[in-house]
């Protein structure tokens, strides 16, 4: 009725026609002449409609209704972005290559580990910093109707969650093929997997809690670089063992360097050695004489402490405990990289006890594989911790959206959703 009585096409049409066809004395001539003022205003109302004629109360959505709703709603958006998808996609295989050009051709090293912790971190976060920002205005608009926070936030973890095992299966099967990782492909898959969804429940929480865009792009380096940092690569949770298998006695000659520290170095070396021993560990006088011809890092307890709240920590430990178990055949002349030594020496195992840090320095002192169940014992302990990490995020993103609707209150509306 609205067009047919002004004789117009769209709402902004009307405006044109108020200022110059008539008066504002004409117009209400014409509209008490008219059959609309008749039939709404002239017309006295003889009886009040029943309950029966009202139109119905709208209901809210359950919980999980609501929650498929918005995942096949989300997850239509996301198809619909085929730019932004095929993107996403090629990151992970993108980076696989990057990660097997710097991994000098050796499998399953702490620095490659190190790397999935942090590209699956990283990944997660970037696909979830802008999720709520970019939409503010619609999640207002429906928070006012019948929007729950959880469904909301439930929605975006199930589809980024698929696009995340998709973008963790590419990489990891680009390093499998590259011969940058051996074994264990379903498992650090997992691992990958948490990590990523640690990644985009923080990536979440940033987005509830900025007001642009731009804000939250600039957040993610600020939430990253500490996961570098403390992870327990470049410094190490607590001191690691030197333990360096039975190529060591040439290493020292080749030195070219003279002095009674090395001499003696040496000495304890092929002693060990000769007693039937395939590899020897250095002690902290050794250690301290290495110092002066590589990197020797001590732990630290502050990074120890910090680094407990990191999901980088506990990710790379998950992925290190997994690959320091595999079984080998240490051979003298071999120039294969042992990683079982590279992340003993490297990656401080803190969820060990005294005795299982003990059997396994000892096996590789023997240079014996490793018996019994091919299952690493440790890795549910580790994929819980992983776990709860990410729901204490989601959590948090969920206050995050509970302070952005006290604003909405503020402004005068009032969200209909209780959750």
């Amino acid at each position: 009725q609205f067009y047919d009585y002004f004789d117009v096409n769209a709402p902004g049409d009307i405006y044109g026609k108020l200022e110059t066809e008539r008066t504002a004395e004409q117009w209400e001539e014409r509209f008490e002449e008219s059959g609309t003022f008749e039939q709404y205003v002239a017309m006295p109302v003889d009886t009040p409609p029943s309950a029966q004629d009202l139109p119905p109360v709208p209901r809210s959505q359950g919980a999980l209704a609501q929650l498929g709703t918005l995942v096949a709603r989300y997850g239509t958006q996301k198809l619909a972005d085929r730019g932004g998808l095929v993107t996403a996609l090629l990151q992970a295989p993108i980076i696989g290559l990057l990660v097997l050009a710097i991994g000098g051709g050796f499998a399953n090293g702490p620095r490659t580990l190190f790397m999935l912790v942090v590209a699956a971190l990283w990944l997660g976060c970037s696909a979830g910093v802008r999720e709520i920002v970019d939409e503010v205005d619609i999640y207002r608009r429906e928070r006012l109707t019948f929007l729950k926070r959880w469904t909301y936030l439930g929605s975006k973890n199930v589809v980024l969650a698929l696009l995340g095992l998709t973008q963790c299966l590419l990489l990891a099967g680009v390093l499998t093929l590259g011969g940058g990782l051996k074994h264990h492909f379903v498992a650090t898959t997992l691992i990958m997997l948490l990590l990523y969804l640690g990644g985009v429940a923080g990536g979440l929480t940033i987005s509830a809690l900025v007001r642009s865009a731009a804000a939250a792009m600039a957040a993610v380096p600020l939430v990253m670089f500490p996961q570098i940092l403390f992870a327990g690569l470049l410094v190490p949770t607590a001191d690691v063992p030197t333990i360096l298998p039975q190529t060591v006695p040439e290493l020292v000659e080749q030195t070219q360097v003279e002095g009674n520290s090395l001499q003696r170095l040496r000495t304890i070396a092929d002693d060990a050695l000769s007693g039937g021993a395939v590899a020897v560990e250095i002690s902290d006088e050794g250690r301290e004489t290495m110092g002066r011809f590589t990197k020797v890092t001590h732990g630290s307890r502050g990074v120890a402490a910090l680094s407990s709240v990191m999901a980088a920590r506990w990710g790379l430990e998950a992925l290190c405990q997994l690959y320091v178990h595999d079984p080998f055949e240490l051979q003298v002349d071999s120039s294969e990289a042992y990683y079982q030594y590279q992340i003993a020496n490297t990656v401080h195992l803190s969820l060990y006890t005294a005795e299982e840090r003990d059997e396994l320095h000892a096996r590789l002192l023997s240079g014996e594989a490793a018996e019994g169940s091919a299952s690493p014992p440790l890795l549910p302990a580790y994929a819980a911790i992983l776990a709860l990490h990410y729901l204490a995020l989601v959590f948090a993103a969920w206050v995050a959206l509970r302070r952005r609707d006290a604003s909405i209150r503020a402004a005068g509306g009032r969200s209909a959703g209780d959750a």
